[in-house]
Parts: C-alpha cells; sequence; structure tokens
C-alpha cells in the first residue's frame, strides 16, 4: 500500500516543492494570492493544489 500524497505541507516544504524559494519569496506569493494557506491550530499549512497551480501557471 503506497502512502497517500498529502493535501497540505508546511512552510518549508512549500518552499523546498517551489525550488528553495526564500521565506519572503513565499509571504509574497502568499499574500498576492498566488499561494493558499490555511491555519490548523497555531500552525500554517499550504495547500500542495496551490503549488501545483502556481508551478503550471509558470510553465507557459
Amino acid at each position: 500500500m503506497s502512502n497517500p500524497e498529502p493535501s497540505l505541507v508546511d512552510r518549508p516544504t512549500a518552499r523546498r516543492l517551489l525550488g528553495d524559494i526564500g521565506t519572503t519569496t513565499l509571504h509574497k506569493l502568499i499574500n498576492e494570492g498566488k499561494l493558499r494557506r490555511v491555519k490548523l491550530g497555531a500552525k500554517t499549512l499550504i495547500t500542495v493544489e496551490s503549488i501545483r497551480a502556481l508551478a503550471e501557471s509558470l510553465e507557459g
């Protein structure tokens, strides 16, 4: 049985998935609405769906 892909990732993982972007760039993308963040208790998580959408928008 394989592990399912996560729907949410923490900020360091999101930065890594986007090519090791910096923290400032990550926050800028969140503030511009290009990445969707959710709060789970005190933890901030980024949706994998929004990471994929951003990456696809950069391919063109």
